[in-house]
This record gives C-alpha cells, sequence and structure tokens, in this order.
C-alpha cells in the first residue's frame, strides 16, 4: 500500500492500478444495473469508469510528483495541486460530454457535471493531505529505533552502503560486509554522519567522495579508492548540494 499510497508509482504499479479501477468499475456498474433491472453492456461499465475514477487517480499520481521528495519529506505545492484538480475535472468533464452525450451537454449541464466533481477532487486533496503525515509519524517512530550502533561498523569505516534485498552490503576498504538491515534504516541512523542517498539503493560516505562527474544521461560520483556509484535523477539535484556543500568547507577547512 504504501507504494501505491506514499510515493510516485512506477509506470508499470500505475497501469496495473488503472486495469484494477476500470476492471472494478465495471463489475460495479453491471451489478448495480442488474439489480436495478436495466442490463448494460460491459462497455457502459468501463466507459463509466475512464470518466469517474480514471482521472483522478492520474491526479492523485501527479499529486504526489508534486510533493514528493526522495528525501522522504513532502511539501504541499498547493497552488499547483489546485491546477491539476481543475484540469482533471475538465477532462472528467469532457470525457463524459464525448462518451455519453456527443458533445451535445448544454451549459447548464456542463456546470451540473463540473459540480459532480468536487467530491473527487476533495477526496484527493485530502488523501494528499492526510498520508504525508502518516508517513512522517511513522518514520518518526522508526527512526526512534533506528541508530548508528545497529551497523556491524562504526560511520566513520564505511564508504558506501547498498541494498541488496532485505540485506546490506557496507563496503569498508578492502572488505565487503553483508548486515540485515533496511536501506531506509541506515539512512536514518546515519543522517546525522555525512552520509547521502545518491540512489533508490545505494548511500554514500560523503568524506569519500573524490568527484562528482555529470553526465547526459546519468550522473555519478567518484569515491577516493576509484569506486563509481551512479546518481539516481531524483537524487542528482541533493547530491550536487550536498558534495558541493562538502567541498567547500573542505577549501574553507
Amino acid at each position: 500500500m504504501k507504494a501505491i499510497f506514499e510515493k510516485p508509482m512506477s509506470p508499470w504499479l500505475a497501469w496495473a492500478v488503472t486495469v484494477v479501477i476500470l476492471s472494478s468499475g465495471g463489475i460495479y456498474c453491471l451489478t448495480y444495473s442488474y439489480l436495478a433491472q436495466r442490463p448494460d453492456g460491459i462497455g457502459v461499465g468501463l466507459s463509466w469508469a475512464l470518466v469517474s475514477l480514471v482521472p483522478w487517480l492520474f491526479a492523485f499520481e501527479i499529486g504526489k510528483r508534486v510533493n514528493y521528495d526522495p528525501t522522504g519529506s513532502w511539501t504541499a505545492n498547493w497552488w499547483i495541486i489546485a491546477a491539476v484538480l481543475a484540469m482533471t475535472a475538465a477532462v472528467s468533464v469532457g470525457l463524459q460530454d464525448w462518451l455519453w452525450a456527443d458533445g451535445q451537454l448544454s451549459l447548464r449541464e456542463t456546470a451540473i457535471a463540473a459540480l459532480k466533481r468536487f467530491p473527487p477532487a476533495l477526496a484527493v486533496s485530502v488523501l494528499l493531505f492526510l498520508f504525508p503525515m502518516l508517513q512522517e509519524k511513522r518514520e518518526s517512530e522508526v527512526e526512534a529505533f533506528a541508530r548508528a550502533s545497529d551497523l556491524p561498523l562504526l560511520p566513520q569505516q564505511i564508504d558506501w552502503i547498498r541494498a541488496s534485498g532485505n540485506y546490506l552490503e557496507i563496503k569498508s576498504g578492502q572488505r565487503l560486509i553483508l548486515h540485515r538491515m533496511t536501506l531506509a534504516s541506515a539512512e536514518r541512523a546515519l543522517k546525522h554522519h555525512a552520509f547521502i542517498r545518491v540512489h533508490r539503493s545505494a548511500l554514500i560516505n560523503a568524506q569519500r567522495v573524490a568527484r562528482h562527474d555529470r553526465g547526459k544521461v546519468a550522473d555519478e560520483v567518484v569515491l577516493e579508492d576509484g569506486t563509481r556509484l551512479k546518481v539516481g535523477a531524483s537524487y542528482r539535484l541533493l547530491v550536487e548540494q550536498a558534495i558541493g556543500d562538502r567541498f567547500a568547507c573542505r577549501q574553507q577547512g
């Protein structure tokens, strides 16, 4: 559920959720029309889901991407979200006009259709407001139990950490240690020890960075021992800022 509600979904997951919503909406409509003794075809159910449900799924997904920060924090830009919701309502009404009314909706009918989009827009807004709060609360609770002492090495001994399933690969000089722990817990435990996230599956000790190579497709950080680690697109600006600050401190020192 966390992958659906709290973070931007991957394209494959988004398509899977869309198919589930379309299928569920179609089944709901077929069941409703059957109980109302007004049998409709599967096309009616699918078109209802396409008009009434799918646009709001995309609005919720766009809203998450507007707010989401790879560090786990959320900074809501409600002006952009309001614009996204308004555009979603317009798309939903336009689909209704195209699929059901053949472009014949009057001005009054269009206004009523737009007003009916207020409840789903409100629901999306509530979700975008509520789930980040739950996420921050849970992360603060986990953080209380995540300590650097939970790691098998001292922070200053670690060069980089990479996720490997439910384990971590911890590199220290010539040693590579496998330790059972999540990368998120390690990141929280080391957040006060100059470690930065460079990829969704990798943490590095900023004090071991020799340089930051910028590329057209992907960036890389090069450590003092020659190790090269790719920088994820979502972490590019964070890495630039953190490494830039680190080198600035070195020069001043």
